[in-house]
């Protein structure tokens, strides 16, 4: 597999989980903007990033919802 065909099944699988976080009331945004890092670039771009343990932490709370 190479790393285009990765990327792929990666926005497949973040579809996914956003397409079930809406039908629980919640969104993508909701649950990753705490795990992201604020980054302004030189030409004032401001870009939200996410740390790999950030995302992680962001898809153990995702996957929790309904559980509790």
């Amino acid at each position: 597999m190479d790393e285009e065909e990765m990327l792929d099944v990666a926005e497949h699988c973040f579809i996914r989980m956003a397409e079930s976080l809406i039908d629980k009331g919640r969104t993508a945004r909701s649950i990753f903007t705490k795990y992201a890092i604020p980054e302004t670039f030189p030409d004032g771009t401001l870009l939200e990033l996410l740390s790999p343990i950030g995302f992680l932490e962001g898809v153990k709370e995702a996957t929790s919802l309904g559980k509790e």
